[in-house]
This record gives C-alpha cells, sequence and structure tokens, in this order.
C-alpha cells in the first residue's frame, strides 16, 4: 500500500521539469518497455553542493513518487552525501511503497548517481589534463598506469601488493 506522503509525491510531484543549464543530466531506464527517467542537477562546483534538481519520468505512480522525493533528498546535499542517498533513504522518506513498487527507487537513485558522478570524473578528467575541455585527450593523458605514477607525484603512498 502506498503511504499518504508516497501518494502526495504521486498526485502533487515536486521538481518536474527540466534545468536548461544543468551542470549534470542522466538518463536511465528503458523507454521502449518500461519505466525511465531524466535527472537534472545544478551544481556548486566551489563547494561541491547540489543546489538544484528537477526530473522527468514516464512510470507508474511509484516512479513518479520516488523521483519527486529523490531530488528533495538531494538539494542542498554535499557531493559525497548525495551520492550516499540510498534507495532506503527514498522508500523510508515516503514512509512506504508497495513491495512490489520498492524497486522504483532505485530508478531516481541510479539515475542520481549517474549523473554525479559523470559530473565528477568530468570535472577531475579536466582538471588532471586527461581531457581538455572539449572532451578530447589532453597533453597529460597516458595509457600506461598513469595512477601509481600521480600517487608518487603527489607524495602519497602508492603501495600495491607489498609484503610488510
Amino acid at each position: 500500500m502506498y503511504s499518504d506522503i508516497a501518494l502526495d509525491h504521486f498526485l502533487n510531484p515536486r521538481n518536474v521539469g527540466i534545468i536548461e543549464d544543468a551542470d549534470a543530466f542522466a538518463r536511465v531506464g528503458d523507454s521502449s518497455c518500461g519505466d525511465f527517467m531524466e535527472i537534472f542537477l545544478k551544481l556548486d562546483r566551489e563547494r561541491e553542493i547540489v543546489t538544484d534538481a528537477k526530473f522527468r519520468v514516464f512510470g507508474c505512480p511509484g516512479a513518479i513518487a520516488t523521483s519527486s522525493v529523490a531530488t528533495e533528498l538531494v538539494k542542498g546535499k554535499d557531493f559525497v552525501s548525495a551520492l550516499s542517498i540510498s534507495d532506503d533513504d527514498v522508500i523510508e522518506a515516503l514512509g512506504e511503497l508497495p513491495d512490489g513498487k520498492r524497486h522504483c527507487s532505485l530508478l531516481s537513485i541510479t539515475a542520481l548517481r549517474q549523473a554525479l558522478t559523470e559530473f565528477i570524473m568530468r570535472e577531475f578528467a579536466v582538471s588532471e589534463g586527461t581531457v581538455n575541455g572539449g572532451g578530447e585527450l589532453g597533453e597529460n593523458y597516458l595509457v600506461e598506469d598513469d595512477f601509481a605514477r600521480r600517487m608518487e607525484t603527489s607524495g602519497k603512498e602508492g603501495k600495491r601488493g607489498s609484503d610488510s
């Protein structure tokens, strides 16, 4: 059974729409045969905070309610906290979902994590010179194990399989 909170998020979903100048975006699900969701995030790069979140979803009441509450939960969160939001957090915030609809919370969490992770990876790759702003490989890109070299040059221990 849907809780009153879940029904409210289904009947009056929050944050529906798109963010034209979104910093992060993800589309998950399968539009040809089932639920799918698009999430748009506006981010404060300096403070590493999610400042706004909007979504579009095609799906059942559970998919709509979980998408709505996930966008509410993520606003104002720092990136690490945002990535830590779980499907259980979404279900808890909604109060209750029918057992057959608990999977809907995974749709919104998957979209959220994908959008934010891709943003973080893209920002890291550009700042490290792995790719340039246009997405092309930069001058600092190395095919070999670049991680160990970076660890050594930054003064951090980069041990692999040490006997000690």
